[in-house]
């Protein structure tokens, strides 16, 4: 009977390493970065500046 669960628990031990390799290969496999906030995109995917025309304060500064 013992050796049941001794084999039960390597089983059980071997599938949750295999979940967490298999998690860690799927997401070391992505090539596109998630971006650093859901609400934010990166600068990369941003458009280019032309037409806006000073949206900053009245001296031109940009508030921070």
């Amino acid at each position: 009977m013992p050796n049941k669960y001794l084999l039960l628990i390597a089983v059980a031990s071997a599938a949750a390493m295999s979940a967490v390799a298999a998690v860690f290969v799927v997401r070391r496999s992505r090539t596109e970065l998630p971006p650093v906030s859901p609400t934010v995109p990166r600068v990369d995917n941003l458009g280019s500046a032309d037409g806006i025309v000073n949206q900053g304060t009245a001296g031109g500064d940009v508030a921070l």
